[in-house]
C-alpha cells in the first residue's frame, strides 16, 4: 500500500497538496475513513485500518477489484462494491479464496459476480446516523461535495470559487468523517460528485442530487477524470430508485429546480428501503461475528 500511495502522490501531487491545504487532512477520503467508524459502532470492537491483502473485513468502497489484485484471502465482504462491471471476477472464484459475502453495495455488483440471492445489498454508509446520536447539528445550507479531481486544474479551482461565490458551501472530500457527517446532516440540500456524499445525505433524509460525473471532463479539460457510472447506479438500484442529476453549470445558472424537486420527493420514497437495508446489514454482520 505505501507503494500505491507513492504512485498516487507522484501522479497527482498538486491536487493532494491543495486538498491538504483546504481540509488539513492529507491523502484521505471521508468515505474510506467512515468504514472503520461504522464497523466499530456496529460490532462494539476495536477496528484498525489494514491493507486489503491483510483485512479481516472489506467494508465501504469500490474496492473488490483492488482487494483481489492485492491477494486478499479469508475475509468478510460487508457492503463493498465493484468499480465497474467485471468479466474477470466471479463470486465462486473469490469464495475459493475464503471470501465470505455477507453483503455487497447493490444488485449490479451482485449480478456481475453472480452471487447467491441471499447476499444482501447495502452500502454501510447508510448507517451514518448511528454515529451521530447526541451530536449537535447546525445548518449548512446548500452544500457541494466535488470530486477530488476538481482541485487538479486551474479551471476546476476557478469553478469552485465561482460556485462558492453563489452562496454554496464547498466541502472537500478529504474532510474528516465526523465533520463531514455533521455538515451533511445539517444541509438543506447536497449536490455531490462523491458517491458517499449522496449516500450519507440519503441516510439523514437530506435531498441529494448527483453532480454528473462526466461534467468534470467538460469543466476540467486538462486533468479531469470522470468516474464510472457503475458504482452510482449500483447504489441507486439497491434503493430501487433513479436520480435526476445536474451539471456544474446548472449550479451557476440556478437551473436546479427540477432536480431539487425530484430529490425532495425521493426522500420519503427511499426511507423505508434505507431502513430495511440498514437492518439487513447490521443483522448480517452481527450474526456472522456471533
Amino acid at each position: 500500500m505505501p507503494r500505491l500511495l507513492c504512485n498516487e502522490l507522484r501522479r497527482n501531487s498538486s491536487m493532494w497538496f491543495r486538498l491538504w491545504a483546504s481540509s488539513g487532512r492529507f491523502m484521505s477520503n471521508f468515505g474510506d475513513d467512515l468504514s472503520r467508524l461504522v464497523l466499530r459502532e456496529v460490532t462494539g470492537q476495536d477496528v484498525r485500518w489494514s491493507t486489503p491483502a491483510r483485512a479481516d473485513v472489506l467494508g465501504i468502497g469500490s474496492i473488490l477489484e483492488l482487494a483481489f489484485k492485492e491477494g486478499a484471502k479469508d475475509c468478510i465482504i460487508w457492503g463493498s462494491g465493484l468499480r465497474q462491471s467485471s468479466l474477470s471476477l466471479s463470486g465462486d472464484s473469490l469464495m475459493e479464496n475464503g471470501w465470505d459475502f455477507l453483503a455487497v453495495r447493490g444488485p449490479l455488483t451482485s449480478s456481475s459476480l453472480d452471487l447467491d440471492q441471499n447476499v444482501t445489498w447495502g452500502d454501510p454508509g447508510i448507517l451514518s446516523p448511528y454515529l451521530m446520536e447526541g451530536v449537535h447539528i447546525s445548518g449548512s445550507g446548500h452544500v457541494v461535495v466535488p470530486h477530488f479531481s476538481t482541485w487538479d486544474t486551474v479551471s476546476g479551482r476557478a469553478l469552485l470559487r465561482q460556485i462558492q461565490g453563489e452562496g454554496y458551501t464547498i466541502l472537500p472530500p478529504t474532510l474528516g468523517p465526523s465533520e463531514m457527517l455533521r455538515r451533511l446532516a445539517g444541509a438543506e440540500v447536497v449536490y455531490s460528485s462523491s458517491l458517499h456524499g449522496i449516500i450519507v445525505s440519503d441516510s439523514f433524509g437530506i435531498p441529494a442530487i448527483p453532480l454528473k460525473p462526466d461534467s468534470l471532463n467538460r469543466h476540467l479539460p486538462v486533468a479531469g477524470r470522470a468516474e464510472s457510472n457503475f458504482k452510482y447506479n449500483d447504489y441507486f438500484a439497491s434503493l430501487g430508485s433513479i436520480r435526476a442529476s445536474v451539471d456544474f453549470s446548472d449550479l451557476l445558472s440556478g437551473n436546479t429546480a427540477p432536480a431539487l424537486q425530484h430529490a425532495s420527493e425521493l426522500v420519503d420514497t427511499i426511507r423505508p428501503k434505507i431502513t430495511e437495508l440498514s437492518s439487513n446489514l447490521v443483522q448480517a454482520l452481527t450474526s456472522r461475528l456471533g
